[in-house]
């Protein structure tokens, strides 16, 4: 795809792929996993990217052997020996569960990283803003993304960089009845939409005209009792409401279907947008508004093909509205597009007019995919700001056999499991995760902080001595960096 004379990359497959991505300095070797979806994985190597062809959905056995055999073919054909593993923080994803595992039987640092954030790097790196200190504002619009609260994000409105982000807007959290299966039943996401924003389902409506009466009643059952409910502040799931409540679709035979059709059927000369309330002093972003005049749209009788467009034009228009009240708080003018969400042409379209048109900078993919085929760039470049943040590649205090972990730096336990018979756990070195084992101190619970080297727990500290020590820690960088300050006046 073209857009504005450049490349728009929907996937790096064959005379993209291995070519490398080159990035202004020298980088460390680290190995990002990538996502579960649109699967690429990538390697860094002094001052190139090497991002893999599509291994696609990472959903059984074949694709995931495959995605391992291009590893390793990787490692061979570049000679890459990882000094750090990165993942997407999802707990469930193959492609994290192999980039753990792996990590855990290297003895290398593990960094596990949010997956709206990679694609907000991941769109920086694309247009060579990969060591910026300054943020950009982050509109970051998919279907799923493990969120740090738990939830399933993506409608997310975020101020970063590659090193740090925070998530100051999101779309209005709505429960998911049914988990995955509601993401293959959009009629099943618009009545969830409905009943969180108290309104009736109405028997002329596609959606409820689409389930059964049973159906209806098991769906209203698991709303009403948070039943297999996960929490969601999807865009790609809002569009398969719209998508379902103005009759083009109830249930999907492909990712992103819904939403396809309903893209294409929108009509192109269509300017009137629905008002959604947004409140720059809230964090979520209230759709009770938009639902009752999509709604009254609907029972007036207007058709699919304008619901459609005037639903385009109102993220369109909220998009526009959110960045400049950001713009506003932050003083940042640059507004960086990424994410599954923005392969719609006609949303694409409008919102870079809008932005453009109201002197904002934006920000846009070239050389990766908008989608999850980019976010292992993404993963490579938080992953090695975050090592160097906390140290814990290249210094000298790390073993050179063992370089996941610091013989002295307290860890916090995050999670505890059993592994072959054997007690393991997460620990959390300050936004680092690792697995140790704690077989050595049977007493250690999620909470604790700990001591880990070469693998194993040592001990448990209280939350006093673990900070007292941190603070050593902190004083000593302080110290070495005067060091080496004054080292280089002297030369």
């Amino acid at each position: 795809r073209v857009f504005n004379d450049e490349i728009y990359p929907l996937r790096r497959s064959r005379g993209y792929a291995p070519d490398p991505i080159v990035l202004k300095e020298k980088h460390l070797s680290i190995f990002a996993a990538g996502g579960e979806l649109k699967n690429t994985f990538g390697f860094t190597r002094d001052q190139y990217v090497f991002l893999s062809h599509h291994i696609g959905d990472l959903e059984n056995y074949e694709t995931l052997r495959s995605f391992e055999e291009g590893i390793d073919h990787f490692e061979k054909l570049f000679r890459i020996t990882p000094q750090a593993i990165a993942c997407d923080s999802h707990p469930s994803y193959l492609a994290s569960k192999y980039a753990r595992e792996r990590a855990l039987q290297e003895n290398l640092p593990l960094v596990e990283i949010q997956h709206h954030h990679a694609h907000l790097a991941a769109c920086l790196a694309d247009n060579s803003l990969e060591n910026s200190e300054e943020p950009v504002i982050g509109l970051i619009f998919d279907g799923t993304g493990y969120g740090t609260d738990s939830t399933i994000w993506g409608g997310e409105f975020l101020i970063g960089n590659c090193s740090s982000f925070e998530r100051v807007h999101h779309l209005q959290v709505v429960p998911q009845p049914g988990g995955d299966l509601a993401t293959r039943t959009p009629a099943r996401m618009a009545l969830a939409h409905l009943w969180q924003n108290k309104i009736e389902w109405q028997d002329n409506l596609p959606s409820v005209q689409a389930l059964s009466k049973t159906e209806k009643q098991v769906i209203l059952h698991q709303l009403e009792n948070s039943i297999n409910t996960p929490l969601t502040s999807s865009m790609g799931r809002l569009f398969d409401s719209v998508s379902s409540l103005i009759g083009i679709r109830q249930m999907v035979n492909y990712e992103g279907q819904a939403a396809i059709e309903m893209e294409v059927l929108a009509a192109p000369d269509e300017t009137i947008f629905y008002e959604i309330e947004f409140k720059p002093e809230q964090p979520s972003i209230n759709l009770r508004a938009f639902w009752v005049q999509l709604i009254n749209d609907i029972d007036s009788g207007a058709s699919a093909s304008v619901l459609s467009a005037r639903f385009h034009n109102s993220i369109a228009q909220l998009s526009l509205k959110v960045s400049r009240a950001l713009q506003s708080r932050y003083t940042i003018n640059t507004v960086a597009l990424s994410g599954g969400v923005w392969q719609n042409r006609y949303l694409f379209n409008k919102t870079v007019a809008l932005l453009q048109h109201n002197k904002f900078r934006v920000l846009t993919h070239k050389r990766v995919p908008t989608n999850d085929g980019g976010i292992a760039l993404g993963q490579l470049l938080i992953a090695e700001n975050q090592l160097k943040k906390h140290r814990l590649i290249n210094n000298p205090m790390i073993d050179e056999r063992n370089k996941s972990m610091c013989l002295a730096i307290p860890g916090k336990i995050i999670s505890i499991n059993e592994s072959g018979g054997i007690k393991m756990c997460k620990v959390d070195f300050s936004g680092v995760v690792q697995e140790a084992c704690i077989e050595t101190v049977p007493e250690a619970k999620v909470g604790d902080f700990i001591i880990v080297h070469a693998g194993f727990a040592l001990n448990t500290l209280s939350e006093e001595e673990a900070n007292e020590t941190l603070e050593i820690f902190r004083q000593l960088e302080m110290f070495d960096a005067e060091i080496r300050m004054n080292d280089k006046q002297l030369e």
